[in-house]
């Protein structure tokens, strides 16, 4: 089989014009699949707070059962892969969470799920456990 250079040439201007855009498309699936995976844990870790009086887990072995009822078979993700890639702060304190989620500011510092410095997810886990933790004690303060 014979190839002329000029057929080889455009074989390898075409490669390396899509290079860029398949491996840009990979990072922003990569991104997004992290972005997920903390997603789902902050799932898991509202579900431990709402059965344990706003109380954060202390490891990864109290948060299992939360995460079993409240993502379990939903989740593409074993949790043993969520335990190797998310990084939860389990020092939590119950004042600190509280105080946090009382602060209307959407800026608040509160880091429960630790996320690179270069990546900024989307779905914003640790604003979505204050605002259940708000949501939590508003609905508290009613009844």
């Amino acid at each position: 089989m014979k190839f002329s250079l000029r057929s080889v040439l455009v074989v390898v201007f075409l490669v390396a014009l899509c290079c860029p855009f398949v491996v840009r498309h990979l990072q922003h699936k990569a991104k997004l699949t992290a972005n997920m995976q903390e997603y789902a844990v902050a799932c898991a870790i509202t579900h431990y707070l709402s059965t344990h009086d706003l109380q954060w887990p202390e490891n990864w072995e109290q948060l299992e059962p939360s995460f079993v009822a409240e993502v379990g078979n939903e989740s593409p993700w074993s949790f043993r892969e969520l335990q190797n890639r998310v990084s939860v702060r389990f020092d939590v304190d119950q004042s600190e969470l509280i105080a946090c989620s009382r602060v209307a500011n959407v800026s608040v510092n509160f880091v429960g799920i630790k996320t690179p410095d270069d990546r900024v997810n989307i779905f914003q886990p640790n604003q979505f456990i204050l605002d259940y933790v708000r949501f939590h004690l508003e609905n508290a303060d009613r009844e």
